[in-house]
């Protein structure tokens, strides 16, 4: 059904699985009832369409990938007897054998409260949970997180961000067009940071990278206001010198600090690249100073 023009949809028991973009971009679907004999929803299932609200049944055992992105929803329930989901502040998680939260599914961006706190023991946090939840200022991550999704904070309203030591991964788009965020740390066991993971983030100032990234390009297109950028000394890929970001051996610039107010830079001799968004929105810089020997520029490197 995915991009028709369904308006009503009367889903009858009987039926077990709703597949992998059943009802994508039917946008004018705003209500749905779920059958009890349901066991399954796939991956983004009901992307874009127009639903408020939505009930698991109790016989639901496995919910995929972002199965409801892009949705304002005001309110989600899980029904009595389920042992594979539940619900706490308006997210829905998977629960693991143990019966603690494992997975974080879906939010209900709609509601008013401004904070939210990630159960304990949720490990990953999925594409697009969050995603454009403006009135949400705070949220509390557990220790327990290993991986953020895919923009699983985008267009959000945060405005504070405190990342867990047990953070293994940030995702594409994570925290892209997040107004708000001033300041940003990578802990030292992130070794992926996905593309334009904090882009369009105009309030961000001051980053620091930790021990365990291995590379630095087009992490922040568009955050114009970025001043000072450090990495950690114990990084064995990276080093940031006076606010700008080399690779160890120097002959990759990945990162220039946009608002850094210089008026001339002398890139290191060694410099070979300068990768996808080296320098960007550089506005105080009148001379840039490159070695001869520099031999790829990459898109958008200057």
């Amino acid at each position: 059904f995915q991009q028709s023009k369904l308006n009503s949809v009367q889903l009858n028991e009987g039926l077990k699985e709703i597949g992998a973009w059943a009802f994508s971009f039917c946008s004018n679907i705003s209500a749905i009832s779920l059958p009890e004999s349901l066991t399954a929803i796939g991956d983004s299932a009901f992307w874009g369409t127009s639903l408020s609200s939505i009930t698991i049944p109790s016989n639901v055992e496995k919910i995929g990938s972002s199965p409801f992105p892009y949705l304002f929803l005001e309110t989600i329930r899980v029904t009595s007897g389920n042992q594979h989901f539940l619900i706490d502040s308006n997210i829905l998680y998977e629960i693991a054998e143990n019966g603690s939260p494992k997975r974080a599914i879906v939010y209900a961006v709609s509601n008013t409260a401004s904070s939210v706190e990630i159960l304990e023991g949720t490990e990953t946090i999925d594409a697009y949970v969050f995603y454009a939840a403006k009135n949400l200022h705070s949220a509390i991550l557990p220790e327990s997180l290993v991986s953020i999704h895919e923009n699983a904070f985008g267009s959000s309203g945060l405005s504070e961000l405190h990342l867990p030591n047990s953070l293994t991964e940030i995702g594409d788009y994570a925290f892209s067009c997040c107004q708000n965020i001033q300041e940003v740390t990578i802990p030292n066991n992130v070794s992926i940071l996905g593309e334009e993971a904090f882009a369009y983030c105009p309030a961000l100032t001051a980053v620091t990278i930790g021990k365990s990234v291995p590379t630095l390009t087009d992490i922040f297109p568009e955050s114009p206001n970025i001043t000072d950028i450090t990495v950690s000394q114990e990084n064995p890929y990276l080093e940031s010198l006076e606010n700008v970001v080399y690779s160890k051996d120097h002959t990759k610039l990945f990162y220039y600090a946009p608002a850094k107010p210089d008026t001339a830079y002398h890139a290191s001799e060694q410099v070979r690249e300068l990768p996808t968004g080296a320098i960007q929105h550089a506005c105080a810089l009148i001379k840039l100073y490159l070695p001869t020997a520099v031999e790829h520029m990459n898109n958008w490197g200057i």
